[in-house]
């Protein structure tokens, strides 16, 4: 987190430095605004490669590509050419080399790429879910939870948490999402603090939580093209 804040202070840096600069007209016809969006994506892009999220680095790269067609010569592929065509090389990357997720305790990969919806649960204290291409619902009655982390890729999920115990008084859930919505059912004791970093997406609550001294439980991760809704129960 904090290299990520210091990566977005050098940026807002430099766009500042740019506004300022552009008042006497040295960049001449280039687009001061084209300029600072391009800078945007390519730390997006920069991000994506890190996680090896396919979406993440197509996506902007096709919008570099929109925002300067003519300067380019690709007009012929914008802007919608080259959105289909990087949502169906997101889509065969990502079927291509899925994600998965090792437990320390066995050291196993789970990789759950289900074209049908996917029925599980578990009463493990750590938790790893994967859904690619498809749906799951996963029920967690954990008596002593620790930690969750959540993997979607152009898919929808359902986890329920309102079996789980917290009797340490601390939990994470990690979350990694693309092209995906995923439902959280969390107790209404729960003490939720979100850390979600989101782009083209977002995060909903639905209901209330309730002021009893419950658990304080981490909500971690991205969000890039999909959307998080936070049901209390």
């Amino acid at each position: 987190m904090k290299e990520k804040r210091n990566m977005w202070g050098i940026v807002l840096i430099l766009c500042a430095a740019f506004v300022l600069i552009n008042q006497y007209n040295i960049f001449g016809s280039i687009n001061l605004f084209k300029i600072l969006i391009s800078i945007a994506l390519v730390i997006v892009t920069m991000s994506g490669v890190k996680h090896r999220d396919f979406p993440t680095i197509l996506f902007p790269i096709a919008f570099i590509i929109i925002l300067f067609d003519k300067e380019l010569g690709l007009q012929a592929l914008t802007p919608f050419p080259i959105l289909v065509a990087a949502l169906l090389a997101s889509v065969g990357l990502t079927l291509l080399f899925p994600k998965s997720f090792r437990s320390d305790s066995k050291r196993r990969i789970i990789d759950l790429d289900d074209e049908h919806t996917e029925y599980s649960s578990t009463t493990d204290s750590e938790v790893r879910y994967s859904v690619t291409m498809g749906s799951g619902i996963k029920y967690i009655n954990s008596s002593d939870f620790k930690s969750a982390t959540l993997y979607n890729s152009f898919s929808g999920s359902k986890i329920y948490f309102d079996a789980a115990k917290v009797p340490s008084g601390h939990a994470v859930i990690n979350v990694e999402l693309s092209f995906s919505g995923l439902e959280l059912y969390i107790p209404r004791e729960w003490n939720l603090i979100q850390n979600i970093d989101c782009f083209l997406g977002g995060v909903e609550i639905k209901g209330t939580p309730v002021a009893s001294g419950g658990p304080t439980v981490e909500l971690n991760g991205r969000a890039k093209f999909g959307g998080i809704t936070i049901y209390y129960v």
